[in-house]
């Protein structure tokens, strides 16, 4: 019953001597009417994140009894705090609080690999294990700490090029915007109108996720299903896609940004564990350019721009804050939704808030 609808208790008359008047009860206060507090949704458990991830990829997991489901939970619940790699608070400011994923390091890392009976690594490339990488992760497997005082031999080579060029402590290359001069509302119509209605999306590859005009389209797959979810078109949605992939291909503006050693490693992985990580660095340098352009009307630019930088975003959840000498043993852990289901489920909201960062920026007076 509605607390507005009751009223007070009815007080009985009692007879009294002389027909006096009875006694005038007190009178009850009328309560007044409870007004329902909007209540901030309660966050999914990891396991919970899991069976999502599960449910929306329409891909099961690899953890098959409750010690392998356990050992990669324990990996997450190991995890640094948020603020010890993204000191700048870029995260929070776009809504993302208490993230695990993005926070996994090595050893708790290894140990979930090292509890799933019969994995095999494999190069993200062919699909299939190279001899170096099957050795490493033998040493891995039988002696996890030998490997990982290895790895402290073998990561500065790794990181070496990347460290030297510092390219993230550089601004991005300048550009000259073509405005186009269509308002803001008119262009993105329907994302504005759609900013509420976020679902999560999911897909094998969350970088990319273009649909094969030749062949069947994955209704949940990567960035540009997410896009497509939030109410961007078509183009822009294809954009964010390709230029999120062609950070991995080298197939953008910006050169060489593949997560090879010799080319920008820093974009894939946190060379910088002193002050704010680098991934991070460039999804902040990358929006802010996008916002710049885009105040100017020139949306595709900015779409290209935002692309890139979501791929960095992503990856700090795919790969936590694991070494490049770690991921290159253990193949496709990290990066792979049945692997790695929690990293799906927040690098989906990640880029969720990302894109509707880059609405609400380009919304307000710059």
């Amino acid at each position: 019953m509605p607390l507005d609808n009751v009223s007070g208790p009815r007080l009985p008359i009692r007879p009294t001597a002389n027909n006096a008047r009875p006694p005038v009860a007190p009178a009850v206060a009328t309560p007044e009417p409870v007004v329902p507090q909007p209540q901030t949704p309660k966050a999914p458990t990891l396991r919970e994140q899991v069976a999502i991830a599960e449910q929306l990829t329409g891909k099961k997991s690899h953890f098959e009894t409750e010690p392998q489901l356990q050992a990669y939970l324990t990996s997450l619940e190991k995890a640094l705090p948020q603020e010890a790699y993204d000191r700048q608070g870029f995260l929070a400011s776009i809504g993302l609080t208490g993230v695990r994923a993005s926070g996994r390091t090595d050893r708790p890392v290894l140990d979930a690999v090292l509890a799933q009976p019969g994995y095999v690594p494999n190069d993200d490339s062919t699909g299939k294990e190279i001899w170096i990488q099957g050795r490493m992760f033998s040493l891995a497997k039988h002696h996890p700490g030998l490997f990982l005082g290895l790895t402290h031999v073998t990561n500065p080579i790794l990181e070496a090029k990347g460290r030297v060029q510092g390219k993230w402590k550089k601004p991005l290359d300048a550009i000259d915007p073509v405005p186009s001069n269509v308002p803001v509302a008119e262009r993105y119509k329907a994302a504005i109108a759609t900013q509420a209605e976020r679902t999560q999306r999911f897909g094998p590859d969350v970088h990319g996720g273009i649909p094969n005009v030749d062949g069947p389209v994955h209704p949940t797959y990567g960035t540009y299903a997410i896009a497509m979810a939030m109410g961007f078109d078509d183009a822009a949605a294809r954009r964010f896609g390709t230029l999120d992939v062609g950070i991995d291909n080298n197939a953008t503006r910006y050169g060489k940004t593949s997560p090879m050693p010799l080319d920008q490693i820093d974009r894939h992985f946190n060379l910088d564990r002193d002050e704010q990580d680098t991934r991070l660095v460039y999804a902040q340098d990358h929006l802010a350019l996008a916002i710049k352009l885009a105040r100017a009307t020139d949306y595709d630019q900015a779409e290209k721009e935002l692309g890139c930088g979501l791929h960095s975003l992503q990856d700090l959840f795919a790969h936590g804050q694991i070494t490049p000498s770690l991921h290159a043993v253990l193949g496709q852990f990290p990066d792979d939704v049945d692997w790695n289901p929690v990293a799906f489920y927040e690098a989906t909201g990640a880029t969720q808030a990302y894109l509707a960062a880059y609405l609400k920026a380009i919304r307000e007076p710059g």
